[in-house]
């Protein structure tokens, strides 16, 4: 986990669009379909409109941002709490991209509330299709918080929770590419072929691409917004975006990853 240069005063630019600055990248369409069967799969390929949707957040940042490194000790003190949407609204308790229905609510987020090891007791949320929390009451975890986006670059930014033991319970990942993705050690995430090309006014021309995805003894390739079971852990690929065109607008760019895992749940 990379140590936190910036956590409450970074300004999260907004994760429904790659495209800084230019509106939106899906403003034109598509321009092209492309790709080839997968190695283990022969799902169907081409453009997918946007990414899924891919968050975790905490309802107290305080817990994060008056701690070096933006690592938290808790315990968890209750399974499946109420949670607020509001914690998935405020860019200073979120990671992820959550776009809202027409009410402006959201209510199948997966919760849990811990205790830190400083007496500080809030919830912790996830948003991602699948996933289910894997601790016990009573565990101990560790949650660790990054993100920075200092100018017109990538933004860069994990969230990490991992149990007793250190097993891992889960990871969110974002950045400009796959290599650049801070990847816990139980995973390697390579970019893989193209599955789609688009274009908009501010950029020529850009892919959607997939990701080979390596767990244990178990590789996989993982179309854009799908998700694959890898030895014991859930794989969720979150977009791949390269821009592989020229750009027209001077802060114009598409530079996007994004993926998260889980342990693979056994049984009911």
């Amino acid at each position: 986990m990379r140590p936190l240069h910036v956590f409450a005063q970074t300004v999260l630019a907004s994760l429904f669009s790659v495209l800084v600055g230019c509106g939106s990248v899906n403003s034109e369409g598509d321009i092209g379909v492309g790709g080839t069967p997968s190695e283990t799969t022969a799902e169907p390929l081409g453009c997918v409109d946007g990414p899924p949707v891919l968050a975790a957040c905490i309802e107290e940042p305080g817990a994060f941002a008056a701690r070096a490194q933006g690592r938290v000790e808790a315990t968890v003190v209750e399974l499946d709490p109420t949670g607020s949407d509001l914690c998935f609204r405020t860019s200073i308790t979120r990671v992820g991209n959550v776009p809202f229905d027409a009410s402006g609510l959201r209510d199948d987020a997966e919760w849990i509330r811990v205790q830190s090891d400083m007496g500080e007791v809030f919830r912790v949320g996830v948003l991602a299709e699948g996933f289910r929390w894997s601790t016990e009451l009573g565990e101990s975890i560790v949650l660790e918080m990054f993100e920075e986006q200092p100018g017109f670059v990538p933004l860069e930014a994990s969230f990490e929770v991992r149990g007793e033991g250190g097993r891992l319970v889960y990871w969110l990942g974002l950045s400009g590419s796959a290599a650049g993705l801070d990847v816990p050690p139980e995973l390697v995430v390579e970019e893989a072929d193209a599955t789609c090309e688009r274009t908009s006014v501010c950029i020529d021309r850009w892919e959607q691409r997939s990701v080979r995805v390596t767990s244990g003894a178990t590789t996989e390739r993982v179309g854009y917004g799908r998700s694959a079971s890898l030895d014991a852990l859930t794989f969720l690929h979150g977009g791949l975006d390269v821009q592989t065109g020229s750009t027209a607008c001077p802060d114009g760019f598409v530079a996007r990853a994004a993926a998260a895992a889980w342990p693979t749940a056994l049984g009911p």
